[in-house]
């Protein structure tokens, strides 16, 4: 009867779900409902009885657990209204049911979180979902019964299995942690099974790649070398997403942001970032799947938003921009348009600089790198506090932008004559002086050895 009710529910949803009307036709679907409705009925009179009383009505006795004898009598004019009544016990039965498992209650809380946060925040935990949970067997176990030690015991299966790291392990965990508490604002269960998972040990985890810095900024001259080449790219071929790169290494935005730039933010010397671009989604057969962008009057967080300080070369840059889409007879306020006069998209800045990269030879960075880099330039010059950066970065405090974005961005070599001034300073001892003390000691253990001393 499970795979019965299951099989009629899947159906009802495809007759309801318009994008399935030219796939599948309707007529076609309306005939394997009624199919599937004869048999749950016929399996359901195998055990119960349908019958017609002598007031013409027809009766039934459900299962109801809230009643001394166990069963419920229902009564109806028809036949066919006590056959709907049986199916909307068992779709409700199943349904009451199927939410007691992980897996039924992901449906309604993937839908939730898009409502209570954002589609783009869904889509990364449905992948989630489906890499971790989607196909293991405790999916399937209602939630009340599974105990802290066997959470605890699939998530060391899942540590070894996928290799996890103890960032990825907490990324895994909080899809888990979020699924109970939802139980429990629904009251399925009372406590949270998964937020009492303590205790892995940091030698469980695979350990964590570090990133060299020469990935994370551009050292040395790469920064001089990939605005020339750009200045140069967009000299032959008048697309503003090179310039767009330029100007990024004087602001270090996220390139939502850069690609949401607008005339109406620009002052003489300053810039309000206040807008983004965001990723829209569709969904499609229970998931959801990028279809397309748009601006939202939101950034990141609330201290993302700020008014940055335009340097000199962030006016050239800007100035180049403007008068290039005035060129092109564009009359849209966004600073970034393709040759078709549409708003660029964020792939498009990225899509050249995956080229700058290419041609000065170094290893690929992102967009992101480009604020890394304008950031540890800022606070590399000692000129700025603290305060300062944090409030260029958008960043809700100074520990972030210190521990993710501040690199050195001096070449190794240059690094290397920096750590000698910083450690050795003004030591008397010199080459010269430590080569004749190792030349006296092994003159003197070679004499040792010939028996002279």
């Amino acid at each position: 009867m499970e795979k019965l009710v299951a099989d009629f529910k899947k159906i009802v949803t495809l007759l309801n779900n318009s994008e399935y009307a030219n796939i599948i036709p309707r007529d076609e679907l309306e005939s394997q409902l009624e199919m599937k409705k004869k048999e749950i009925i016929a399996e359901y009179e195998q055990n119960h009885k349908i019958w017609q009383g002598k007031d013409g009505r027809w009766r039934t006795q459900l299962p109801d657990e809230n009643v001394s004898s166990g069963r419920r009598q229902i009564a109806k004019s028809t036949r066919e209204k006590v056959e709907k009544a049986i199916l909307e016990w068992y779709t409700e039965k199943r349904e009451k049911e199927t939410l007691q498992t992980m897996r039924g209650l992901y449906e309604k809380w993937i839908d939730y979180k898009a409502k209570e946060t954002s589609d783009g925040n869904a889509y990364k935990l449905e992948w989630v979902w489906n890499h971790y949970y989607s196909n293991e067997p405790i999916a399937d176990r209602k939630l009340k019964d599974i105990k802290v030690s066997e959470l605890k015991e699939f998530m060391l299966d899942m540590v070894a299995k996928h290799k996890l790291t103890n960032r990825k392990y907490k990324e895994m965990k909080s899809l888990i942690n979020m699924i109970y508490d939802y139980a429990i604002e629904n009251e399925i269960v009372q406590t949270n099974t998964a937020r009492n998972v303590r205790g892995i040990s940091y030698k469980k985890f695979a350990k964590e790649e570090k990133k060299s810095i020469e990935q994370q900024v551009y050292i040395g001259d790469e920064k001089q070398q990939i605005i020339e080449l750009a200045l140069e790219q967009y000299k032959k071929t008048k697309n503003t997403a090179y310039l767009g790169v330029c100007l990024n290494f004087t602001l270090a935005l996220r390139i939502g942001e850069l690609v949401a730039l607008h005339t109406d933010d620009l002052t003489d010397d300053t810039i309000t970032i206040s807008k983004q671009e965001i990723k829209t989604y569709k969904k499609v057969n229970g998931e959801r799947h990028r279809n397309g962008y748009e601006i939202v009057n939101y950034v990141k967080s609330q201290t993302s938003e700020r008014e940055l300080f335009l340097t000199s070369l962030a006016q050239d840059f800007i100035q180049m921009i403007i008068e290039a889409n005035e060129q092109r007879g564009f009359k849209k306020g966004y600073l970034f348009l393709d040759s078709d006069g549409e708003r660029m998209h964020d792939y498009a800045i990225s899509n050249v600089l995956r080229r700058l990269n290419g041609k000065i030879k170094t290893v690929q960075k992102s967009n992101h790198k480009i604020r890394k880099t304008c950031l540890s330039g800022m606070a590399n010059s000692n000129e700025l506090t603290n305060e300062e950066i944090r409030d260029f970065a958008g960043h809700k405090d100074f520990k972030t932008t210190a521990t993710y974005y501040l690199f050195p961005t001096k070449t190794k070599k240059q690094r290397q004559s920096a750590y000698e001034k910083a450690i050795i300073g003004d030591l008397k001892c010199n080459h010269k002086n430590i080569k004749s003390v190792t030349n006296c000691n092994q003159k003197n253990q070679a004499l040792k050895k010939a028996g002279s001393l």
